[in-house]
């Protein structure tokens, strides 16, 4: 009787093994289908296509059709009409989540075939407004037909929900072509400065940043800057003085940029000059610009050290301590860091 125990025991412990595996390697196979559906890369080899093809419907965490997927790796490889036909098939295994008809709506536009790219892009971003990829197949459709009060409604819409650098990118670069014609258009120029301001308090990428200073500031004062701000870089070895007014007249130009300011902190303190350092991070305070990188807090800290202002500077020590920021020794010994 107790060997039969065993035995039963043993084939429960096996079928159990095999289930846990089973589920172990479904979570490897949607985690490898998420990161090509992040990657927009669909290039599996063959045997893999076949085996996913067999384990499951719909990805279970996402609702994605998996013959979406394998559509969209037959598609990549060049068997377009069998990757449009499965993602066809895939809206009737989910018509409510759009993925299917975003990635066919990317594929009309390349085969060039308007109507079907329109129909489909649109149908994408309804069915899932909150989806990125759609809303800029969307704004595609909506510059070439020059309906930019469209494209800055449906902008205003989604921003509110996502914050993606490709959304604030086609939005600024649209609203770019077009800023002197802005009251033809029907767009609110208020609007236009307001978000680009926006793009710049929420987003450290570099073209977001640079097309909304273009928006608020104008294109050829903002190259002026930029063209002072890189002779400031390549002077200041041989001519300190110079490239520290260069620098100061690109942030005069441009008064919110993050990038400016810290240059010329660096440039002061490396002139020895800390009263001009902590002068500059006062006006960033007066202008609540403050998030500041570690670097350049480590040398506003500093100059406070040597105005001895010990007080001040060990406060940014601590603060700077608290996010494990590897301090300088002696830092940390005057302002008692050291355990």
């Amino acid at each position: 009787m107790k060997i039969f125990n065993y035995v039963i025991v043993l084939i429960i412990s096996f079928l159990s093994l095999i289930s846990n595996y089973q589920k172990f390697s479904i979570g490897v196979d949607e985690v490898n289908i998420f990161n090509a559906i992040a990657n927009s890369t669909y290039d599996f080899d063959v045997d893999y296509v076949k085996r996913i093809s067999k384990l499951y419907p719909n990805l279970s965490s996402s609702a994605i059709p998996i013959k979406a997927v394998i559509g969209a790796h037959y598609i990549t490889n060049d068997s377009i009409k069998k990757g449009i036909d499965l993602l066809n098939k895939a809206n009737l295994d989910n018509p409510y989540i759009g993925y299917p008809d975003m990635i066919l709506g990317r594929t009309y536009e390349i085969l060039g075939i308007k109507d079907s790219f329109n129909y489909y892009t649109k149908r994408a971003y309804k069915k899932l407004p909150n989806n990125s990829a759609s809303y800029l197949l969307l704004a595609k459709i909506l510059v070439n037909e020059k309906k930019f009060d469209s494209l800055s409604y449906f902008f205003n819409d989604i921003s509110d929900r996502l914050t993606d650098n490709n959304i604030w990118q086609i939005y600024l670069a649209s609203m770019l072509s077009i800023e002197d014609k802005f009251k033809e258009s029907k767009i609110d120029s208020m609007d236009v400065i307001f978000n680009a301001r926006k793009a710049k308090q929420i987003s450290d990428d570099k073209t977001v940043t640079l097309l909304a200073d273009y928006l608020i500031y104008g294109k050829a004062e903002v190259n002026k800057s930029i063209i002072k701000y890189e002779t400031a870089l390549d002077t200041f070895i041989s001519d300190q003085e110079y490239a520290i007014k260069l620098m100061s007249e690109a942030v005069n130009q441009i008064g919110d940029n993050y990038q400016f300011y810290e240059t010329l902190i660096e440039m002061y303190f490396k002139a020895e000059n800390y009263e001009m350092v902590i002068a500059t991070y006062s006006e960033l305070i007066n202008k609540n610009m403050t998030t500041l990188n570690g670097n350049t807090l480590e040398r506003i800290l500093i100059s406070y050290i040597y105005l001895d202002d010990i007080e001040s500077g060990c406060n940014l020590a601590k603060l700077l301590n608290q996010y494990r920021y590897n301090l300088d020794d002696t830092v940390k010994f005057i302002c008692e860091l050291i355990d």
